[in-house]
């Protein structure tokens, strides 16, 4: 996997460039892809792109109350052995969309898609008094 950093040619299985310490796929926090040469994730807002303690320097700890969702599509097993791969997807997809347009709606942050499962934060990154209801 090529450095979107140094340019440096790391193996596939790497998760940081060999030479400059650069994530190689996607931020550590949160997963999301960000562009070559980002200085900071578009998910998260926190630093990317240099040596991992530069980034944790610059990193800020703040206490607050987080409320985590996680969400399961029941009974998607059984689903996938009476349809198509690719309805089953479609029908996967439709349901992430719809979840996070509900978590967005409340500021919700869906954090990663897991399968048929969605985690999704309320009070992070930014929070609200009411996140939990």
């Amino acid at each position: 996997m090529r450095c979107r950093n140094c340019d440096t040619i790391n193996p596939e299985n790497y998760r940081h460039c060999s030479n400059c310490g650069t994530g190689l796929a996607g931020c550590e926090v949160c997963g999301f892809e960000n562009l070559p040469g980002a200085r900071f994730c578009g998910g998260c807002g926190r630093p990317i792109g240099g040596p991992p303690e530069v980034q944790q320097r610059s990193i800020s700890a703040e206490r607050r109350f987080t409320t985590i969702l996680f969400c399961d599509l029941i009974g998607s097993t059984a689903l996938s052995t009476t349809l198509d791969p690719e309805e089953l997807r479609s029908i996967i997809i439709s349901y992430h969309d719809m979840f996070r347009k509900v978590v967005e709606e409340h500021d919700g942050f869906v954090a990663q898609y897991l399968g048929d499962g969605i985690l999704a934060y309320f009070g992070y990154p930014s929070a609200r008094e009411d996140d939990a209801e």
